[in-house]
């Protein structure tokens, strides 16, 4: 058990009501729905940072992934983030893409991009690229959710009763398929999940922190949900390097390596 314990969590700078760890750094947004990227952590993705820096735009959810971020305003409109790179870091403007969300998360090693509506829908896109700038269309995906979550071990997500599936064949364990052929029901009940590479993590309505053990080939979603010490109401996990990021109900910043 004690190669899953890692380091202690680390309290930082700043305040946050959500925050997104991945290849293209971590980013967050707050109560006031203002964007922040933290520094030095695009180049680092074991790295807590320097401070955070305010980008331009509003939002109410963001999603770091390989060399780009998207975001949701509160009006449900999609944005990403052009022009990042490891010289610029926070990149130049915010260019909106057809669809509207209700929450986000795009991939840190393909930028395969899933969403959620209002309604629980869920779709998926192929993200967007210099050539094919629009990228391919939505399609929507059966089942229905409140968020989701992609990574290394895949695609994961949890509904309104906080029942927790994952989509079989999205695991790199199992091919990496970016859509996958169906959900799975896992055990356990949370509020929040956030895949990374080999690991899970999430949190439960009470602010009580898992990961779950066991994700290997040939059993792609585990044995079962260990319990962390600390209370979060958000948890983001870098498919990079596993390290956590997560917020508590007082938008305190929290950051761990594992």
């Amino acid at each position: 058990m004690q190669q899953y314990m890692g380091h202690d969590w680390e309290k930082l700078n700043g305040k946050l009501r959500q925050v997104s760890a991945g290849q293209a750094g971590v980013w967050g947004v707050n109560d006031d729905h203002e964007i922040y990227y933290r520094e030095e952590t695009t180049t680092n993705p074991r790295a807590s940072g320097s401070d955070w820096s305010k980008v331009d735009g509003k939002a109410v959810c963001v999603s770091s992934g390989a060399h780009m971020v998207w975001c949701v305003n509160g009006d449900g409109d999609i944005y990403y983030r052009a022009g990042i790179t490891p010289r610029n870091p926070r990149g130049n403007d915010w260019r909106k893409i057809d669809g509207r969300a209700r929450m986000i998360c795009v991939s840190s090693y393909d930028n395969a991009v899933w969403i959620v509506n209002k309604s629980g829908e869920v779709y998926f896109r192929n993200g967007v690229s210099l050539s094919t700038p629009k990228g391919d269309d939505w399609e929507k995906i059966d089942g229905k959710l409140r968020s989701i979550t992609v990574g290394h071990a895949g695609v994961w997500g949890v509904n309104e009763d906080d029942e927790i599936y994952y989509r079989r064949g999205t695991s790199i364990v199992e091919g990496g398929d970016d859509k996958g052929s169906d959900w799975e029901r896992v055990g356990g009940k949370l509020r929040r999940i956030s895949s990374g590479n080999g690991v899970v993590w999430g949190v439960n309505d009470d602010g009580n922190v898992y990961f779950r053990i066991g994700l290997e080939v040939g059993n792609p979603t585990g044995l079962k949900w260990h319990k962390m010490e600390g209370k979060l109401k958000h948890v983001s996990v870098c498919t990079m390097s596993n390290a956590v990021w997560g917020v508590n109900h007082k938008d305190n910043i929290y950051m761990r390596m594992m």
